[in-house]
């Protein structure tokens, strides 16, 4: 056996080889011959270390596409779910999945900010000592368009690789690939994301991943316009998700959204068939909503839960939230079958967000509009309504939990005693006590512990077990654990709601 080392600039010449065959057959062979010299590669120099590690990572990511595509799991672009599962193919699914995450390390490697900047020094340094022959700026130049590829590189592998663990059912290893081809722009994977997180009924990781494919760049339409294909087929999985839970509002909300999408798109395609099947949805949302009000809004229901003058200061939108939980819980305590208590939680949950949003958002966002006329507020004390340019927000059309903790205090921790506690925010506790609320500093602590505990129920996953006794209490537990706290929210915050 030979083992001689090998210098890494014969390697970079026998890749740019490699990279310039044209036959198939030729290239698995010159790329097999690369793999087995890489431990006999020299170090490379530093000015030579950028271009090797992402080399490397390329031949990995193409030989694992060749592989891939000589045993039928995939056709270099598509996989077949059927093959990737099929036993027979374990061993050739363990040599592309050895070669991808290879790639992975060495396109890690290349896009560390180190080694870009030690590179591209030594380069100059080396273009010096043999006569300046490029400008400082080309070589700039030049690994700019380097890190881009590698960029795209990684991001074009991650999707791979997610996308392979999502057919083979592991989701920690889907979900790890998967995060980092969202941080390099994967709009493949934020549909695939919202896909398994409605299939897991998880709201709260379903909305972000929505809040990504919704903003994602919609003059970026992909190769033969496949990124229009993917936005649609996203919107619609979240939209009937939504419908499914009893979100309606919002589904018909996000169906608007995707039709407006849709309808402004530059491109020259037949929207008719498509536009029909968004107005279809859009119809059942609107005929769903009117026949909630007409039919869930008798108080019948409530009144086993709450006082009327309660009742009377809720929205007509919080009643059916209500409702829809109540009435999702009745349908689940009597279906023998695999459920996820969290569905029952998912609507009341949204009356609670809705609450306070009445309270922060519109009455408190109020009143410090109003101090912000007389004097400088400290940014920290109203983080949650500023912009990301750190400027007032003069409208809120939505809060987040994060930002509604922020709203009324933070908590602090005592590393001597191991223990934390809550620190009231100094104009949400003003604000509280000009409202005349009793024990002010009190119930913002108790308001901030029930919101951070609820912060965490929305992160409820499917339950996997059928639904037995126990986890049938536990679901009614939590939803009288939330029909009490918007009791409490509406007879402490009583003077938001009044009508009178």
């Amino acid at each position: 056996m030979n083992n001689k080392m090998i210098d890494n600039e014969n390697f970079l010449k026998d890749f740019f080889d490699f990279n310039n065959t044209k036959s198939e057959d030729k290239k698995y062979e010159k790329g097999l011959k690369l793999i087995s010299d890489i431990d006999k590669v020299k170090s490379p120099n530093e000015k030579d270390e950028l271009l090797f590690y992402s080399n490397v990572a390329e031949l990995y990511y193409y030989m694992s596409r060749i592989e891939s595509q000589k045993c039928k799991i995939s056709d270099g672009f598509q996989y077949s779910i059927e093959n990737i599962q099929n036993e027979k193919n374990k061993n050739f699914v363990e040599k592309i999945l050895k070669y991808k995450k290879i790639s992975f390390e060495f396109y890690q490697k290349a896009l560390d900010d180190n080694i870009i900047r030690k590179s591209t020094e030594k380069m100059k340094e080396f273009n010096k000592l043999n006569g300046k022959q490029f400008t400082d700026s080309y070589i700039d130049e030049q690994v700019y368009i380097l890190s881009n590829r590698n960029k795209e590189g990684q991001r074009i592998l991650c999707q791979d690789v997610s996308n392979f663990y999502y057919l083979l059912n592991e989701d920690e290893n889907f979900i790890f690939y998967g995060k980092k081809a969202v941080e390099y722009g994967s709009l493949n994977v934020i549909s695939v994301f919202i896909k398994y997180y409605c299939d897991k009924l998880d709201f709260n990781n379903a909305s972000i991943y929505y809040e990504l494919m919704h903003n994602f760049d919609s003059k970026n339409y992909g190769i033969n316009g496949q990124n229009i294909i993917i936005k649609l087929y996203s919107y619609v999985n979240y939209y009937n998700f939504l419908f499914k839970i009893g979100l309606y509002e919002d589904s018909l909300r996000i169906a608007k959204d995707a039709k407006k999408y849709f309808i402004h798109l530059d491109i020259d395609m037949n929207q008719y068939e498509t536009l029909k099947f968004i107005n279809n949805h859009i119809k059942k949302c609107e005929e769903q909503i009117i026949k909630s009000k007409d039919i869930k809004c008798s108080n019948d229901k409530l009144l086993k839960y709450f006082e009327k003058d309660i009742i009377d200061l809720m929205s007509d939108d919080n009643k059916i939230y209500i409702l829809t939980s109540l009435n999702i819980y009745e349908y689940m305590k009597n279906t023998d079958i695999t459920m996820d208590y969290s569905a029952t939680l998912m609507p009341i949950l949204k009356a609670i967000e809705n609450i306070m949003f009445e309270i922060l958002a519109k009455k408190y966002h109020t009143y410090i509009s109003e101090i912000l006329v007389k004097k400088e507020i400290n940014k920290r004390d109203i983080k949650g309504f500023l912009n990301s340019d750190k400027e007032f927000i003069k409208e809120i059309d939505r809060l987040e939990y994060g930002k509604i903790l922020s709203l009324i205090g933070r908590r602090s921790f005592n590393f001597d005693n191991d223990t934390s506690f809550i620190i009231p925010n100094r104009y949400f506790l003003e604000f509280c006590n000009n409202n005349i609320i009793k024990d002010s500093r009190n119930v913002i602590i108790k308001l901030y512990n029930e919101l951070e505990k609820l912060k965490d129920k929305r992160n409820l996953v499917a339950h996997k077990n059928r639904v037995y006794e126990d986890s049938v209490k536990e679901c009614y537990d939590i939803l009288l654990d939330n029909i009490k706290f918007i009791n409490y929210l509406y007879t402490t915050f009583k003077f938001v709601f009044d009508k009178t």
